[in-house]
């Protein structure tokens, strides 16, 4: 993999949705993945955006990236989590199997205040990388989703880049918030 860039939109603004629950305004910040499924775990880091837009890339192959210009994961919103799928030096990385997700495969994120809560795929696509709909990965919504993100396709000299994106989508659970 080369260097990574994401492009981000400008994020919708909710006006006028419904105010979230009591208990969703007190979400942590997302610190841990686990994915059993396709045994990935890795550290979360709170990455913004360049100057220019763009996502900060995961500090390593093997972490990932919490979009905090997103809401938290377990609050009313689209969250987004990405990760590399691998890297100039390793070909593989923390979401190099994220492709193998299947729609009712769950997934866990914890966050600074030790709570747990599972997400399960509802859908996976595919986007070229001139199309990515980032208002509707990021953008407003009134339910609670996680929506992960990585590189796909393949690596363009010409673009410096891979030529798609993966996203999986995902919806909370309810009732999974489990204190650790």
């Amino acid at each position: 993999m080369r260097t990574h860039r994401w492009v981000i939109l400008c994020l919708a603004i909710a006006i006028g949705l419904p105010s979230a629950p009591a208990h969703a305004l007190n979400v942590g910040y997302p610190k841990a993945i686990l994915i059993p499924t396709i045994k990935a775990s890795a550290t979360i880091e709170s990455l913004g955006v360049t100057s220019s837009g763009v996502m900060i890339a995961p500090h390593s192959a093997w972490l990932a990236a919490w979009s905090n210009k997103t809401v938290r994961p377990g609050q009313v919103g689209n969250s987004v989590v990405y990760g590399h799928v691998n890297t100039a030096t390793s070909q593989t990385a923390v979401f190099t199997n994220l492709k193998s997700l299947l729609v009712g495969d769950v997934l866990y994120v914890t966050d600074d205040r030790r709570v747990t809560r599972a997400f399960t795929v509802t859908k996976t696509a595919v986007y070229p990388i001139n199309a990515v709909p980032m208002n509707l990965i990021s953008g407003a919504t009134r339910e609670v989703h996680l929506n992960l993100y990585t590189c796909a396709g393949v690596w363009s000299n010409k673009l410096g880049n891979y030529t798609q994106r993966l996203v999986v989508y995902t919806t909370l659970v309810k009732n999974s918030e489990v204190m650790k």
